[in-house]
């Protein structure tokens, strides 16, 4: 009869074995790495969560098991690091939910809706929903004759932040702007609680004083002194 063989864990590798030890050790990871990860959110950096340079320590981790991997990509991917659709574009669509579930903070740019870019976005988000994302941050381009948010689903999205430079000449074209925008969040974002419009254009203005109407029980408010950058 073959003896069964017990493998005894050293101290390290039990260590290394609970989620909430290994977790803390991967945040220590990267914030040594890339120390402006949890001061500007709003930054969203050239380079996808899975290339950025100052994650290879832990894109190297996630590789050693299932567990490593989990606490791995939930820091790799709480913030991506392109805007829309970009990060999960070059994912195959049966794997895009797996990384679209550690997702916390998102970046979404406002592109002319007759834009063929808008089609790609809606083609890859269609399918994925973010279940834990509970920031959003929406760029809104200068000279946009038509304000469209690419379809987003987060049904625990709790706080929205609109960054929208000078579009006078779109304010000029079209007056409703502000509502269209008003409703298109209250479609997209059913649970929000929280909206700062950033900068001091014009047309945030004019949001900053019919949203608060447009959305009830939303907490609208204005912050000229908010930005954060885009970078493709």
């Amino acid at each position: 009869m073959p003896s069964s063989t017990t493998v005894e864990m050293t101290a390290p590798q039990r260590v290394l074995s609970i989620p909430e030890l290994l977790g803390e050790i991967f945040e220590w990871i990267a914030l040594k790495e890339n120390p402006k990860h949890r001061s500007q959110p709003w930054i969203c950096h050239c380079n996808g969560p899975c290339k950025c340079p100052n994650n290879t320590t832990l894109r190297r981790c996630a590789l050693v098991n299932h567990l490593w991997f989990q606490e791995a990509m939930r820091l790799l991917w709480e913030r991506p690091g392109k805007p829309n659709a970009n990060p999960f574009s070059r994912i195959p669509p049966a794997r895009r939910q797996i990384y679209a579930n550690f997702v916390k903070i998102f970046c979404l740019s406002l592109r002319l809706r007759h834009h063929r870019w808008l089609g790609k976005q809606k083609k890859v988000l269609r399918d994925i929903t973010f279940p834990n994302a509970t920031i959003a941050y929406i760029y809104a381009f200068p000279g946009l004759d038509k304000l469209e948010v690419p379809p987003f689903r987060a049904p625990a999205l709790k706080t929205l932040y609109l960054l929208m430079q000078d579009l006078w000449y779109s304010f000029d074209r079209d007056s409703e702007i502000p509502y269209k925008l008003a409703r298109r969040i209250k479609t997209l974002f059913p649970t929000l609680k929280r909206l700062v419009i950033a900068d001091v254009s014009f047309l945030a203005t004019r949001c900053a004083q019919i949203m608060p109407e447009q959305l009830p029980g939303v907490d609208v408010s204005s912050d000229a002194d908010l930005d954060f950058e885009l970078h493709y």
